[in-house]
């Protein structure tokens, strides 16, 4: 997302190999003083799963689940814009589209899988959670009870659904945190698509990926905290972080 935005004259940018390779990169560096390297990475659900840890002061986290995420949610009519062009054949039939609502729809279903993947963490359960099928779902506002029975047709475990659900229920971590802050950029895409299928839209998850990072520019990473915070990290250390003219 950010490598074409590098300025490579001042910086070299060298890609993770997974967050907790990063993370105990990160440790090390401050361990043994290296200077000029910042480390930016997902928060993920670390605020309720490792509440008393803190990043490295090489760190630079995400506010929300994850970088894109922060990206997603800085610039929501990037999203809405999207969505409104794949919307196009609702309004062709005389239909229209609450895009907004449909984009705050979203957000809350890929939120709904947040205290299934920290319960998944917090006790070791090693669920499939990957590529989760919300088009599986029958309802957009899916219970506790739903998605277990989901998740559980598709693990290899002895845990049954009951349990599950009982767990979830019983781990309320994240009772009154803002939705935003538990959607995951790969659950939001996927969300998307299952709740557009209701306002009679198919399209792919990965279409309306590819459609909001092909809007990705410098204007939209501006208003980024972690692109400022980056930004701001080498002009103090009189680098271009970046080679955007516009946030310069």
């Amino acid at each position: 997302m950010i490598k074409e935005h590098i300025n490579d004259g001042d910086v070299i940018l060298i890609g993770g190999s997974g967050r907790p390779k990063v993370l105990e990169a990160a440790v090390k560096a401050e361990q043994r003083g290296v200077r000029g390297v910042r480390f930016l990475v997902d928060a993920d659900y670390d605020r309720f799963t490792q509440p008393a840890s803190r990043y490295p002061s090489n760190v630079v986290a995400s506010q929300h689940h994850d970088a894109m995420i922060d990206v997603v949610l800085t610039n929501p009519a990037v999203l809405d814009r999207v969505i409104a062009s794949y919307g196009r054949s609702v309004e062709r039939r005389g239909g229209t589209l609450d895009v907004a609502s449909i984009r705050d729809a979203a957000i809350s279903l890929a939120a709904a899988l947040a205290p299934l993947r920290i319960v998944n963490e917090r006790m070791g359960y090693n669920l499939n959670l990957r590529d989760f099928p919300f088009g599986r779902l029958a309802s957009i506002v899916p219970t506790a009870a739903d998605l277990s029975t989901l998740v559980i047709e598709r693990s290899d475990t002895t845990l049954t659904a009951a349990q599950l659900e009982a767990e979830i229920e019983g781990h309320r971590s994240h009772a009154g945190t803002d939705v935003a802050v538990l959607a995951g950029d790969h659950d939001l895409f996927r969300a998307l698509a299952r709740v557009l299928v209701d306002h009679g839209v198919n399209v792919r998850a990965d279409f309306l990926w590819s459609g909001f990072m092909s809007a990705v520019d410098c204007g939209v990473l501006a208003v980024v905290p972690w692109y400022q915070e980056l930004l701001d990290w080498g002009v103090a250390n009189s680098r271009a972080t970046f080679n955007c003219k516009l946030a310069a």
